[in-house]
């Protein structure tokens, strides 16, 4: 367990160190979890994001009046944002998700507004959080256990993280 332990602060170290990262160093969790040749292309392009913040901070001073008006550069910054974005969040949150919850796994259930029911508990997620959506499910499916006249077991297949997606379609 201690193992475990020491790993998984590691873990939170190399994360907590990309957002917080001064230097010109690009972002540790992108060069973990990107394919090599398209870190290549981004370092040429150089467009490699230090720190979520600190790009995001810079993009709005280079928008700023009379900074900035090169759309060659605009639209490398974007890039440069998507990959902070993309890769110091959503994936360094999904990568951690997993590693402390397990892999969300597909679930059954009914999904479209025809689903929802007056006299029943209607829950609707939305956004970019599969574990809430994997939680929801989870409990659905152990109330369903339970056999209490409210609760419906799912009825088709979708995964936890799409879940929020289906049920406003």
């Amino acid at each position: 367990m201690r193992q475990h332990s020491k790993l998984a602060r590691e873990v939170a170290e190399v994360a907590f160190s990309d957002f917080s990262n001064h230097t010109r160093t690009p972002m540790r969790w992108l060069f973990a979890t990107a394919p090599a040749e398209r870190v290549e292309v981004w370092e040429k392009l150089g467009i490699l994001p230090r720190n979520p913040d600190r790009e995001i901070r810079e993009a709005i001073h280079q928008t700023a009046m009379g900074m900035d008006a090169d759309p060659v550069n605009l639209l490398l910054t974007a890039a440069k944002l998507g990959l902070a974005d993309g890769y110091g969040g959503l994936h360094l949150a999904t990568d951690i998700q997993d590693i402390l919850f397990g892999t969300p796994m597909p679930v059954e259930t009914e999904a479209n507004i025809g689903v929802l029911k007056e006299d029943h508990v209607n829950i609707v997620v939305h956004g970019h959080v599969p574990l809430l959506s994997e939680k929801v499910a989870e409990w659905a499916e152990r109330l369903t256990c339970l056999s209490l006249p409210s609760i419906r077991k799912p009825s088709f297949r979708a995964t936890a993280a799409s879940l929020a997606s289906s049920l406003i379609s």
